[in-house]
């Protein structure tokens, strides 16, 4: 299984086995729940993903469902993004071959 919970105020999300090589067929996801006063910041320290076929997509919300914030695979290093609630969702997979380094992504509650 490959599902998280984070309730910390604030907390590193690394994709799994990082900073080795993640593995094939992953499908994890994170949640991060912050008071509902509160937002979610997510600042990327580093990403390394396999282009076009191993993908993080991070949502605006609990659900699978919830408006997508950003969809990132590949190497450079995204812009930091911040909920419009207090949840966020981070979905990560990976296909049949070719693993990578991963993510390191920080996260801080922020006030409304």
């Amino acid at each position: 299984s490959c599902f998280f919970n984070f309730t910390s105020p604030s907390g590193v999300v690394l994709s799994p086995n990082y900073p080795e090589d993640y593995g094939n067929h992953l499908h994890c996801v994170w949640l991060i729940l912050a008071r509902p006063e509160s937002r979610i910041h997510l600042a990327f320290n580093d990403i390394d993903v396999e282009p076009q076929f191993d993908f993080l997509v991070i949502k605006d919300g609990a659900t699978a469902e919830a408006p997508v914030l950003g969809t990132f695979s590949g190497n450079q290093l995204p812009s930091s993004i911040t909920s419009s609630g207090h949840v966020a969702r981070l979905e990560f997979q990976t296909d049949h071959s070719t693993g990578k380094r991963g993510f390191n992504i920080t996260f801080t509650r922020c006030r409304t």
